[in-house]
């Protein structure tokens, strides 16, 4: 073989040799790069898996909090009460009666509304919670949930109205709006001083209907308002006359609120009073679908 035949064989053999390299060099990258993304995948499951077995610790804590120190305190007026009363019965002492009556149906309303929430918590906690979405007139729900809070808004001289004149309608879930403006009016009450107002009122916005829970209360510090509604804290506070947060109250409105659609919204001055803004939608989406231009309205 001539020198030039040698030197193309040569280079014949070195363009396969390089062929070679660069396909194991290919192979290699790309295995890398499969094995890389698998990991990734793997990394980003176990943070999931993480962050759902974080989420059942929170809600498990949750929930024994609940049972050990909320469900206390009725459970225990009502041990107290009614130990008043055999005493009155038996020493013929009936004058405090009244007043133990009142106490008892607060003790009862506030059992009542402890057991309801941690229901709707639960359940919502679960995903099995039903939103079965409907006309609403807004006015009779108010109605309803004023005439349920009248004797604890008497006890403390307070001025409880619905001021809603004419029938007003939200596309929403009777129960989830029930429970919203339940647990806003009682918190309202609670942080109400004697001789104060609580009111409900609603306006006609177009798109949304905006219900508005207006307090002369105590007011909510800037620094707490931001946190609000952030499932983590768990920081109570108490009433004007001593009366224990809930817990899960602001945490079911704000989670309800969001369910049908809505966003809310807080006002609030020191020593002055609260505001809650929240909208629902008026009528039915078209296609159940929020309409685009309203979707940064629901981030909130």
């Amino acid at each position: 073989m001539s020198q030039r035949g040698k030197q193309e064989y040569g280079l014949i053999l070195l363009s396969i040799l390089v062929i070679i390299i660069a396909l194991l060099l290919y192979r290699n990258n790309k295995f890398q790069k499969r094995a890389n993304q698998m990991l990734l995948n793997q990394k980003e499951e176990l943070a999931r898996k993480n962050d759902k077995l974080d989420a059942l610790i929170a809600t498990r804590e949750k929930f024994f909090s609940i049972i050990s120190h909320d469900l206390r305190g009725p459970v225990n007026a009502f041990h107290g009460l009614s130990t008043i009363i055999n005493s009155s019965i038996k020493e013929k002492q009936y004058s405090a009666l009244p007043e133990v009556a009142t106490h008892i149906e607060k003790a009862a309303l506030h059992l009542s509304m402890l057991l309801d929430n941690l229901l709707s918590w639960a359940m919502n906690q679960k995903g099995s919670l039903p939103v079965n979405p409907e006309n609403l007139n807004i006015k009779t729900i108010s109605e309803e949930v004023v005439a349920i809070f009248q004797t604890m808004a008497i006890s403390k001289k307070i001025q409880l109205n619905s001021n809603i004149e004419s029938p007003m309608e939200v596309w929403a879930d009777r129960n989830a709006v029930f429970t919203i403006l339940r647990n806003l009016v009682n918190n309202a009450l609670k942080f109400t001083p004697y001789g104060g107002r609580v009111s409900i009122s609603a306006k006609d916005e177009g798109v949304f209907t905006c219900i508005r829970i207006t307090d002369s209360g105590v007011g909510i510090p800037k620094e707490k308002l931001d946190r609000l509604f952030v499932k983590k804290e768990s920081k109570r506070t108490w009433g004007t006359s001593g009366e224990k947060g809930l817990g899960l109250g602001l945490q079911l409105v704000y989670e309800f609120v969001k369910m049908n659609y809505g966003y809310i919204e807080v006002d609030s001055k020191e020593n002055k009073g609260t505001t809650f803004h929240i909208r629902i939608p008026s009528q039915k989406f078209e296609d159940e679908k929020v309409p685009q231009e309203l979707e940064h309205l629901l981030d909130r």
